[in-house]
Parts: structure tokens; C-alpha cells; sequence
């Protein structure tokens, strides 16, 4: 006789950390351009080597509840990405001025940030689900905010380079744990507080009370040099000035090292 009762089609919500079946979550959502055809470009530390894989239906995962997934951040929180979105990519000035509830995009950002991965009790996951959830806003991190020039996606969950940029000048703090989610026209930036120039962190903001934000096309860029920072920025570690690979991230207990790229090439938008 059959005894399975599907507990092991379950898997703990990273959100709100029931037990459901996983949904399909697209990272970032359909509404900002994840469509279409892509080229997934995965690299484990523990494989030590890149897959690729294709999809033909732009970037998901399936870790996160339905309910998180169409209700809290589909049915809410997405929606004011979207509009900050179209609002970006149609504007062409190059200081963009836009007034809106930000809290609303830190949550959406936190939602597809902690669906990148199964549910964990690091530290950063922790602080994303509070606020996410109970409107406890992180005290040691800063949700930074950055144009992106390039037509790529890039994720990273967790996880900090295994090495420094190996160039003579380098912006990249000595210590980093960042969680990190790219794609044309924004690159979001978990990490702990204050550690980055150029971006807006979108945390302080909401701390001030703040509901308006003005966001530089030039903030993709080393402050020192003037150079257009590379897609997997910081994760690029290579010695010459390739933009298009990562070489490899490093992680621990409840801290995985998990970063994809997709369509990561050398042309800019």
C-alpha cells in the first residue's frame, strides 16, 4: 500500500516558513522584463565550475508558498516595482527623480531576494523576513540602489568574493556579505550598513521618512577611476577587464554561495 502522504513535495516557505508546495516565482518579476529566452549561467563552489542551462521562459525558482508568491508580493509589493520599473526605463534623463512609497519596492526586492534560496537562518534572511513581514526595518544593513546599464540578470545569495578586484584601485570594502539582485534598469544591494558608495540606500530613506529619491544613470561606476563597473560587480574577481564571468563565491554554514548570471555580455543598454 501506498503510504505516501506528499510530505516530500513540501518545502519550508522562505518567507514566512510554512510548509507548502513550492510556486513559480520569477526573479526579477515578468512585469520588469523576465522573459522570453535566457541563458543561465549557475556557479557552485561545491560543483567548482559553471553550468549552463537555457529557459525559455524567463527566471524563476520554485522555493516560496503560493500564497507569498501571488498574494504578498504578486497581488502587493511587485506592483510598485513594476511602476518604479517603467517609470526608470522610460524616463531619459540622467538624474531620474521619482516620488513613491519605497517601502513597498524594499519589500517587493526582500521577497525575490529570499526566494533565491531555501529557507535559512542567516542573518540577512532573518532581517529581510522581519521587515518583509513586521515592518522591523534592518539596523545593520543597507538595501543599496544602483542604475545598471547592462542587459543581464545577475543574482548572488549570501555569499562574498572570494577574493578582492586584483587591480591597483580597488572600492571593494575588506569585509562583505551580500545578498545582491541585477537586472536592467536596477541593481539592489544587500549588505551591511554603509559599506558602498554611489548607491541610494533605500533603508535610511524610509528611516527619514523619506518618499522620494533621485537615482544617477553614472552610479555603475568606480568612484576612483571612473571606469563603468563590470555586471557581477563585486563578484568579478579576474585580473584583466573581462566583464562577462564570475569566477567564484564562497560561503559557509547558512551561508550558501549561490550566484547566477544570465545573458551577462558586454553590451550595455
Amino acid at each position: 500500500m501506498d503510504t505516501n502522504n506528499g510530505d516530500e513535495c513540501l518545502v519550508k516557505c522562505p518567507i514566512c516558513g510554512r510548509k507548502a508546495e513550492p510556486s513559480k516565482d520569477h526573479i526579477p518579476p515578468k512585469s520588469c522584463g523576465n522573459k522570453g529566452n535566457k541563458i543561465i549561467q549557475y556557479f557552485f563552489i561545491s560543483h567548482g565550475k559553471r553550468i549552463e542551462k537555457k529557459a525559455s521562459n524567463g527566471v524563476y525558482f520554485e522555493t516560496i508558498c503560493s500564497d507569498c508568491n501571488n498574494g504578498l508580493l504578486g497581488g502587493k509589493y511587485d506592483k510598485k516595482l513594476k511602476e518604479f520599473y517603467e517609470f526608470v526605463c522610460s524616463d531619459k534623463n540622467d538624474i531620474l527623480c521619482w516620488k513613491g512609497d519605497i517601502t513597498q519596492i524594499i519589500k517587493s526586492v526582500f521577497g525575490h531576494m529570499l526566494a533565491l534560496y531555501h529557507f535559512t537562518n542567516a542573518e540577512p534572511d532573518k532581517a529581510m523576513r522581519k521587515y518583509l513581514l513586521r515592518d522591523i526595518l534592518p539596523e545593520n544593513y543597507s538595501l543599496n540602489l544602483f542604475y545598471y546599464p547592462y542587459d543581464a540578470i545577475f543574482f548572488a545569495k549570501n555569499s562574498m568574493p572570494l577574493q578582492f578586484f586584483k587591480r591597483e584601485k580597488s572600492i571593494i570594502p575588506k569585509q562583505i556579505l551580500s545578498t545582491v539582485l541585477y537586472f536592467y534598469p536596477f541593481a539592489f544591494m544587500l549588505s551591511y550598513k554603509k559599506k558602498f558608495q554611489n548607491g541610494i540606500d533605500l533603508i535610511e530613506l524610509v528611516k527619514n521618512k523619506t518618499s522620494k529619491l533621485k537615482l544617477n544613470k553614472n552610479s555603475w561606476k568606480n568612484y576612483l577611476t571612473e571606469e563603468i563597473l563590470p555586471p557581477c560587480w563585486p563578484f568579478e574577481i579576474s585580473e584583466n577587464h573581462s566583464n562577462d564571468t564570475v569566477d567564484s563565491v564562497v560561503g559557509g554554514a547558512e551561508m550558501e554561495s549561490l550566484a547566477i548570471a544570465i545573458d551577462c555580455s558586454n553590451k550595455t543598454k
